[in-house]
């Protein structure tokens, strides 16, 4: 090991790197995110970055205000990144800046919106297999959704049924039990990153209480989590690795659900890849299904879409519902219009209410969350003009008082960084008022000083600036040294000139920072007031958000209705199929010349087989 490794921040780095192993360390050193040894030759190879060399010691690093596009790559290549940031000032540091890791990322662990789709889910997969039976869970820390299966049967059975799984849920992760991860069929999880949990996560007793934990129940008996067929298992292996990604906390996961309850068809995976639902044989998403229905307005809405497609409904009187819904928009295109357009001032709800939860909302997030209210609160009362949309404008509040609050609160256009300042709105808070005004007087008495000292030196081009490294000076070039008072005490030498002090500049430069420093305190205190209040309206926002994703699928059903000709079906109990004309959505867009239509009729008594012949493109589909 290199000599480096015995200096007290090597130490230090060595300490927090052995606690996690197989995981890409960002060391943050003052504007950088260094990364050392195996971690530096790994990375440099993912991200192109060239390789130096201290002392023996391989390393690279990133610039910490652009961290986010390389950690993205790093995920895109499937590996895992724990951030390590200085939990002090260097500049206020006595030795050794306390270091610790913030958050551990992984491929399905992502909640920053720039590194994942908005259109799609970001799971996480866990898989528990058992004597007879396996189970799965599935968990997207961006929206907050968590979901969990079951399927008991022979091996093959069992294989199958994953197989259709991974199909159906697209995992960018897939996590198991230590000793269960090489039981998992290679060819269905080859090419996806995979992770691991310790063996006891998943023993009941402790998945119960974990889980118990989480949802704040004293039991399971609501959420259909059983030991029998590893659906509690798998729960708690997922629930297990995202405590793990987050430290210990994970305040959005409030809830489970099966998703292989009664009244959904669970496509096989042959079915949902030959029929090119959501994606196609070329791995996009071009000529699929979801290509050519999706009109939707707002990234719930389209993921929303995907999972109708994945699993449709077989209930007659949910579809008979959804359909009487779609009608009553086909019927008024003027209303459908108009739910559009309030539809498209809604932004992702889900992930901007899961940011809140999880800590990691930005003064934006919640300025957006503000907008997105409003468009809510137009789209609400819009829907209220027709009586068949009551129903579901139950789960919608108003939430005026929230909306006031952050728009009291928050400037139109606040900075990314808490640390920027510039993000409470003036009249908010009288003592931030005070503080700017004291910040702000000390910047005029600065450009007074400059002016007075220009007229009493005759150097008309002095200037009083400020940079972060040595703080306020007086710069003179080097042409009008001989003309610099006495009193003027040098601070630094540069090749046009030099830069000095003088005590009554120290004294403006410590009311000025001193200013400075409490108002960015000042803010920072006020924005974590606002995301707690934000965050006691998350579970009325989390239902608004579903809600308002079920409108959005209705109207771009509708939509689609009225601009292509698809007429209501009638739908029943009965064992009858018949379509008369019926068109292929798909190839009717893409071939140049008109689609002919075919009539289908099939039922138990008369008409149980039919034989199609001919060419594919004739119209099988």
């Amino acid at each position: 090991m290199a000599d480096n490794a015995t200096t007290p921040m090597m130490q230090q780095y060595l300490g927090i790197k052995n606690r996690y192993a197989g995981t890409l360390l960002l060391f943050r050193l003052g504007d950088f995110y260094e990364l050392f040894f195996g971690d530096a030759e790994e990375a440099s190879s993912v991200l192109g970055l060239t390789l130096t060399s201290r002392n023996g010691m391989p390393m690279c690093g990133v610039p910490w205000h652009a961290a986010e596009s390389y950690i993205g790559r790093l995920l895109k290549a499937g590996k895992r990144v724990a951030i390590c940031e200085q939990m002090e000032d260097p500049s206020k540091t006595k030795g050794l800046v306390r270091r610790e890791v913030t958050r551990v990322i992984t491929p399905g662990t992502v909640t920053d919106e720039k590194l994942i789709q908005s259109d799609e889910n970001n799971f996480l997969m866990a898989v528990w297999i058992g004597a007879g039976c396996t189970g799965v869970a599935v968990a997207d820390i961006s929206t907050g959704e968590f979901g969990v299966t079951a399927r008991s049967g022979t091996e093959m059975q069992l294989g199958s049924f994953l197989e259709d799984e991974i199909i159906r849920f697209a995992p960018r992760e897939v996590v198991s039990l230590a000793s269960q991860a090489e039981l998992l069929p290679r060819h269905l999880v080859q090419g996806i990153p995979a992770g691991s949990v310790p063996d006891h996560v998943a023993h009941p007793e402790y998945a119960r209480e974990a889980l118990c934990s989480q949802f704040g129940t004293t039991s399971l008996e609501g959420f259909m989590l059983r030991a029998e067929d590893g659906s509690l298992q798998a729960a708690a292996i997922a629930l297990a690795s995202l405590r793990e990604t987050r430290l210990g906390t994970v305040e959005n996961i409030t809830a489970i659900r099966r998703i292989d309850a009664a009244g959904t068809v669970m496509l096989p995976a042959i079915t949902q890849t030959n029929l090119e639902l959501v994606r196609s044989f070329s791995g996009g998403e071009e000529r699929t299904l979801v290509s050519v229905l999706d009109r939707t307005s707002t990234p719930m809405g389209r993921r929303l879409l995907r999972q109708n497609i994945l699993a449709p409904m077989v209930d007659p009187v949910a579809i008979n519902r959804r359909l009487e819904l779609v009608a009553v928009q086909t019927a008024d295109r003027v209303f459908l219009d108009g739910v559009v357009q309030s539809l498209g001032s809604i932004r992702d709800l889900e992930r901007l209410a899961s940011r809140v939860a999880l800590g990691r909302a930005n003064a934006r997030d919640l300025v957006s969350i503000a907008s997105s209210l409003e468009g809510v609160h137009a789209l609400r009362k819009r829907l209220l003009e027709k009586p068949a949309f009551f129903e579901i404008c139950q789960g919608i509040d108003s939430f005026e008082p929230l909306v006031a609050l952050l728009r009291s609160a928050l400037t139109d256009e606040p900075a990314l960084s808490l640390d920027e300042g510039g993000m409470i709105r003036t009249g908010y808070s009288g003592e931030l008022d005070e503080l700017r005004a004291l910040q702000s007087g000390g910047e005029e008495a600065l450009a007074a000083m400059q002016q007075r000292e220009r007229e009493r030196t005759g150097i008309g081009s002095l200037k009083i600036r400020y940079n972060r490294v040595i703080g306020y000076y007086i710069e003179v070039s080097k042409s009008n040294l001989a003309n610099v008072p006495p009193e003027y005490q040098r601070k630094q030498s540069m090749v046009g000139g030099e830069r000095f002090v003088t005590d009554e500049l120290r004294e403006y430069e410590g009311r000025i920072l001193g200013a400075q420093e409490r108002v960015i305190e000042l803010e920072r205190s006020l924005f974590h007031d606002l995301a707690a209040k934000t965050a006691e309206w998350l579970g009325r926002i989390g239902v608004a958000a579903g809600r308002i994703a079920e409108v959005d699928v209705l109207a771009s059903f509708a939509r689609n209705a009225l601009d292509y000709g698809y007429v209501r079906p009638v739908v029943d109990e009965s064992d009858r199929l018949a379509i008369i004309d019926g068109r292929h959505p798909v190839i009717e867009r893409v071939i140049p010349e008109p689609f002919v239509p075919n009539t289908t009729e099939l039922d138990l008594a008369e008409h149980r087989i039919k034989i199609v012949t001919g060419p594919n493109m004739a119209g099988k589909s």
